[in-house]
């Protein structure tokens, strides 16, 4: 499940994107065998506004399509809105929204005639609460549904503690 592994991962990120890391879990390393630990990818603006996340590790194939998805979206929220923060993000909330609900009888049923109309339809059909029950992409999709292109500061706590189930911790990689 190594995606940043993978040379069309790697030449995307690097087109489109600059990585930086933080540390934010802990895990154990036995030589050059890793144990425990999690990660997050966050897709962010350079002011670290987050377009979206995938919360757990993915293989290559997933990790570009979301990456493409990211970098779909906030193009096309620009092109729409360019001077519209406030539409930017009524955009990318009902592009999560469309994700959450992907294929769901409810998402066609919500019909697509005014962007308004439809935006109030998908936010109906919305939970109301973050579903725990669903797989981890789904509920990063319903966070940034709930809370559109927030700061990272504000929604890397939640993701790791409440989609991943871990512990924020500042303590050092223990290793032999």
């Amino acid at each position: 499940m190594n995606a940043l592994a993978n040379e069309q991962v790697g030449e995307f990120i690097n087109t489109h994107f600059v990585s930086g890391y933080k540390k934010v879990g802990t895990f154990q390393k036995d030589g050059q065998t890793k144990n425990g630990g999690n990660v997050a990818t966050y897709f962010c603006l350079p002011d670290e506004t987050v377009i979206h996340v995938i919360p757990g590790p993915v293989d290559a194939d997933v990790f570009l399509r979301e990456a493409h998805w990211a970098v779909d979206v906030y193009e096309s929220a620009m092109m729409e809105y360019r001077d519209d923060l406030d539409k930017q993000k009524e955009y990318v909330k009902r592009a999560h929204a469309v994700r959450y609900l992907k294929g769901t009888a409810d998402m066609q049923a919500a019909g697509t005639k005014k962007a308004t109309a439809f935006a109030a339809r998908l936010n109906g059909l919305m939970p109301k609460s973050r579903p725990q029950n669903h797989d981890l992409l789904d509920q990063a999709h319903w966070l940034l549904w709930s809370n559109p292109m927030p700061m990272l500061a504000s929604v890397y706590r939640m993701v790791w503690t409440d989609i991943l189930n871990e512990t924020v911790t500042d303590q050092p990689v223990i290793g032999r």
